[in-house]
């Protein structure tokens, strides 16, 4: 594997995330430990850096935020369009 920004918990969010892949919903507490890594990742890191030196874990976070961010100016869109 590639070396890149690591999460101190690894194995933590590799769950997560096996768990957003398999469609299974998250606990209250599995949601708030997921947002918690959602909030620590960095779309500059994604940006700036050789994608061939991020963890695809990092790259499946940063797809993640930027997803949710293009969602939620398209409901803005869609709101101010009504």
């Amino acid at each position: 594997m590639s070396q890149s920004v690591w999460y101190k918990k690894r194995d933590d969010l590799l769950y997560l995330l096996n768990k957003i892949d398999i469609g299974e919903s998250f606990s209250e507490w599995e949601r708030e430990r997921f947002e918690k890594y959602l909030d620590k990742t960095s779309l500059s890191t994604y940006y700036t850096h050789d994608k061939d030196n991020l963890t695809d874990e990092y790259i499946q976070m940063c797809e993640i935020k930027i997803n949710r961010y293009e969602m939620q100016v398209q409901r803005e869109e869609l709101r101010n369009a009504s």
